[in-house]
């Protein structure tokens, strides 16, 4: 079942609120928090990777060849293209010489026990060598330290978010880093990792209103 919540207070997107898990000293967090803060509406011309996650979706949907991707390369804005041209190479060689089949992913949302909604939803439905996995891309792991502990509360709230429709069963919920490209895979929810999960919560949310 899909949860609608009205005006949440704080809305985020999962892409956002990774960036902020990652952050390894409490002043790069309060600086995160207060950047996504005062970061004005959404608009697909700020978004920098809007072109890149569509495309991988076009792909498959219209099942093209996955190397096609390198032909965004000549439709983005120069400014663009080596940041596009490493994340699409990581992209292929995740997905090369795997038997991948695409799933849409449905819409989620988390919501905490106090203000905050985070838009949920994976980009990236596949089947590999027929195991179902939602996939999160992450693009910022170059200069952020990303490793499985500061990933971990991300893919719990992955697994524990409200969806608007059924998704495979035994599907593994996943963030993909593009810099790096290591897939880091959730497993069975761990009482310990909800708890970790609310901690950071909360600190989201203390900073947000302080």
């Amino acid at each position: 079942m899909f949860f609608f919540f009205d005006n949440p207070k704080i809305s985020v997107g999962l892409t956002q609120f990774i960036d902020f898990t990652v952050k390894q000293t409490m002043l790069s967090k309060m600086n995160a928090v207060n950047k996504i803060k005062n970061q004005g509406e959404y608009h697909p011309a700020k978004d920098h990777w809007k072109q890149l996650r569509d495309r991988i979706k076009l792909c498959y949907e219209k099942n093209l060849p996955i190397d096609s991707l390198d032909s965004l390369l000549l439709e983005v804005h120069e400014k663009k293209v080596d940041s596009y041209s490493q994340a699409i190479k990581s992209f292929k060689k995740f997905v090369r010489n795997k038997d991948t089949q695409w799933f849409t992913p449905p819409k989620a949302i988390w919501k905490s026990d106090g203000e905050l909604v985070v838009r949920a939803t994976a980009e990236v439905g596949l089947y590999i060598d027929g195991k179902p996995y939602l996939i999160k891309l992450f693009f910022k792991g170059a200069t952020e330290k990303i490793t499985e502990r500061n990933i971990k509360p991300i893919l719990t709230l992955m697994s524990e978010a409200s969806y608007e429709k059924p998704y495979p069963p035994d599907t593994a919920f996943c963030v993909f880093n593009t810099k790096t490209g290591k897939l880091h895979i959730g497993t069975q929810i761990d009482p310990e990792l909800s708890k970790a999960l609310r901690y950071e919560i909360k600190i989201f949310e203390d900073i947000w209103n302080d």
